[in-house]
């Protein structure tokens, strides 16, 4: 067999050991074996003989242990060791009992043998077996009779040599053992030092609990992580408990019960404790108990950690992941987590209630773009603290992303409650905010969703209180909607409404509509206005107002944009050549902020212009006053463009929205669209004209033309005309008609025009 490749460093110290002594052993026992074959021969005593025999046998079992002591055997070697010695010390006796005072002291050699290499029942039951063997010896010295041939003097000598022998491989072992001894001191003093290294360099501090007595040693450096001195802190193991945080102190107890017991591994708690100064510092204790043979523990030691620090960074990441890092309040997670909470309480206690308030800011793009960004966050900053002040200090004031904001209102009586709620935050906004020097009024809109029975998850709530936010928004912003039932099933719809709108754009389900522009000087046609319809394929053909707002929303209004633009230039096209003999003609097309800032701009156009030979001087896009604000002292190089193709901007539904006379220079704008509501407002005399006077009188000192939408009747026009507004439009000329209705008012057009007089240049 070979040798173990896996003995430790010990157990190969061992080995030699032994196999020293083994060295030794067998040249003694064969130097005595020799002696006994000159006195069986010289002297013909036939006891010598055997005895001799004996020992030759004996030292082929020594041969046997040192082979098994080479092979790393260690404890089979010292059993054959020991229990070969045995043998021959019972067999010996009884051939030579004279020899019994050194008989006797072979058993104790055989347990001096194996008393350093094994110990518990193995050593015990050796020792049993070499009192027997010792029993057996002196039976037969004292009761066995011995007829020897051997002079006395031989005997004699024999038994002196034996014993100094025998006392010699004892002395020899002895000499060993405290060899051995001093190794393991050695060893165990390094290991002392290099635990003690190890601990002060852990920084760690040591306690040591003897449950037997109920005394804990406490090292300098525990004493030190709660503040104290050497002698400052007894052995009592209430100086440990009594520190813990009342709150922990019963978990801690019993989680080291727990570990004595011998329910786990180890003991290990994290817990807060008391140091001199009267704060908590965070601490990790470990233990490990030892056991006694009855499995009860008599002792636990172990160390403690100061994790202070690190449970600072744990609780302030943990803070961080839930936590706005602008405003300081409860994120998107935290507030779900709060609402979630909320649903389920409700749930089991149908006499809860709650309610969620869901804003953001108006206009808060604006102050972006205008103040930058730095104004916008402190605006932010201002916002959250009025709405912390709003409420009560129980509710959940959020910031869920960009201006959105949620609140989340608990343990509220009814729906007037959280209506009260959004009625004193409103009154908060009336307050300026104060942002670089200078003072902005800010509004909100709300949507409230109040707790109901059917809500299952926190999505469902919040998802309720943003279609309410969604509505408010659309009825004028700086109010507040509480959501209902009808809200969602409106909100389902759109979505569908989302979903066919994108279908349509990749089926091509959209058609463009003209209506014609007229001037109000000669009453004939210089243009039309490109309007889009979507042919539905099951309700028919929709007007803009029905899935406009949605293309917005979504961001599909780019590409129906470019889609209504190309459409327009190639019909324009078609009349171009249709109709050589009429004037050039203008076509009108809503441009949208989203096209006017689209970073493919330029490409788009120039597609368009590769596909369809026109002047592109002959194109107007019309934008609104919101598209004009936004863009105002921005997009530079997208006017220039403009400029160069001749492409001229019209402003629509001028009056309506808020514009700057200073944005009205800073755009090449040709013509102002004056909404329909205010021609929709004069009289039969005129009356409510003012307003109308005023903005023509004003767009024509800039020498910007001016366009009037929604002309429905003679007098209507002809007021128009007498406060010179250059162009009409609307259903007292025309609805807006498909392209093929479109070409017949163009022919009609020009029957008349042969029939009277050459149609006046256009615009």
């Amino acid at each position: 067999m070979t040798r173990p490749t896996t003995l430790s460093l010990s157990e190969k110290a061992q080995l030699a050991r032994l196999e020293q002594f083994l060295r030794w052993a067998v040249p003694f026992d064969f130097i005595f074996a020799c002696l006994q074959v000159v006195a069986f021969v010289g002297l013909g005593d036939r006891a010598t003989g055997s005895t001799a025999a004996t020992m030759f046998g004996y030292g082929g079992i020594l041969l046997v242990a040192r082979a098994q002591t080479r092979n790393g055997r260690l404890h089979r070697a010292v059993a054959t060791t020991s229990c070969g010695l045995f043998a021959a010390d019972i067999i010996i006796a009884v051939l030579q009992p004279i020899l019994f005072p050194t008989l006797i002291i072979v058993p104790l050699l055989a347990v001096a043998v194996a008393l350093p290499y094994i110990g518990g029942r193995a050593l015990r039951l050796l020792i049993s077996v070499a009192e027997l063997v010792t029993g057996i010896v002196v039976i037969c010295g004292m009761f066995v009779p011995w007829r020897s041939h051997l002079p006395p003097w031989f005997v004699s000598a024999f038994l002196v040599a034996s014993l100094l022998a025998v006392v010699a491989l004892v002395l020899l072992l002895l000499w060993q053992f405290s060899s051995r001894l001093a190794d393991t001191l050695a060893r165990t003093q390094a290991a002392e030092e290099r635990y003690s290294l190890a601990a002060r360099g852990a920084n760690d501090g040591l306690w040591d609990w003897n449950l037997i007595t109920n005394e804990v040693y406490y090292s300098t450096r525990w004493k030190e992580m709660m503040g104290c001195g050497e002698a400052d802190i007894g052995t009592s193991p209430e100086e440990w408990f009594g520190r813990v945080h009342p709150e922990e102190r019963t978990r801690v107890k019993a989680e080291i019960g727990v570990h004595c017991d011998g329910l786990t591994p180890h003991f290990e708690s994290e817990h807060r404790m008391l140091d001199a100064s009267g704060r908590y510092r965070w601490v990790l204790s470990r233990g490990l108990a030892v056991f006694d043979v009855g499995g009860k523990a008599t002792r636990v030691a172990g160390s403690q950690t100061d994790v202070t620090v690190r449970k600072q960074v744990e609780e302030q990441l943990l803070h961080d992941a839930l936590h706005d890092a602008l405003t300081g309040l409860p994120n998107r997670v935290l507030f779900m987590k709060r609402l979630g909470r909320a649903v389920k309480r409700a749930r089991r206690h149908p006499e809860y209630r709650f309610a969620v308030l869901f804003l953001d800011l108006d206009r808060f793009k604006v102050v972006n773009d205008s103040l930058g960004h730095t104004a916008g966050d402190a605006l932010l900053v201002d916002l959250g603290r009025r709405l912390l002040a709003g409420v009560r200090p129980d509710d959940t004031v959020a910031r869920l992303s960009g201006d959105e904001f949620g609140i989340l209102l608990e343990g509220i009586s009814d729906l007037h409650f959280a209506m009260m709620a959004a009625d004193r935050l409103q009154a908060r906004m009336a307050e300026p905010f104060v942002l670089q020097g200078n003072k902005l009024f800010s509004a909100i809109s709300m949507g409230i969703a109040y707790s109901a029975a059917e809500y299952e998850q926190p999505e469902e709530v919040l998802r309720d209180a943003d279609i309410a936010l969604y509505r408010a928004k659309a009825m004028g912003r700086a109010r507040y909607v509480v959501f209902t039932h009808s809200m969602h099933v409106r909100a389902v719809e759109l979505l569908q409404l989302e979903i066919d709108l994108r279908r349509a754009i990749e089926r091509e389900e959209f058609v463009v509509y003209y209506q014609p522009i007229v001037s109000l000087k000669t009453d004939q046609i210089t243009g039309f206005e490109a309007l889009v319809r979507w042919q539905h394929p099951e309700r028919g053909l929709l007007e803009p107002g029905e899935f406009i707002t949605v293309a917005e929303e979504t961001g599909l209004i780019a590409p129906l944009g470019w889609l209504v633009l190309r459409e327009a230039c190639h019909q324009m096209r078609v009349w171009h050549v249709g109709f050589p003999e009429y004037p050039p003609l203008t076509m009108n097309v809503n441009f949208s902020g989203t096209q006017f800032a689209h970073p493919d701009l330029r490409r788009h156009f120039e597609a368009i212009f590769h596909d369809i030979v026109m002047d592109a001087g002959r194109l107007r896009l019309e934008i609104t006053e919101t598209v004009m604000m936004e863009h105002a002292g921005s997009h530079a190089d997208v006017l220039a463009y403009l400029r160069s193709l001749d492409i001229q901007l019209h402003v629509d539904d001028f009056g309506t929205g808020y514009s700057s006379l200073g944005a009205l220079d800073q755009f090449p704008i040709s013509a102002l669209k004056i909404d329909r509501l205010f021609v929709m407002r004069l009289g039969a005399n005129g009356e409510h004209g003012e307003l109308l006077e005023t903005i023509i009188t004003l767009a024509h000192n800039l020498r910007i033309e001016v366009i009037a939408e929604g002309v429905e009747t003679v007098a209507q026009r002809e007021y128009l005309r007498m406060l010179g507004c250059d162009y009409g439009q609307g259903y007292l000329f025309s609805p807006a008609v498909d392209a093929r209705g479109a070409s017949a008012l163009l022919a009609r057009a020009v029957d008349r025009e042969m029939q009277a007089s050459p149609l006046p240049q256009g615009r």
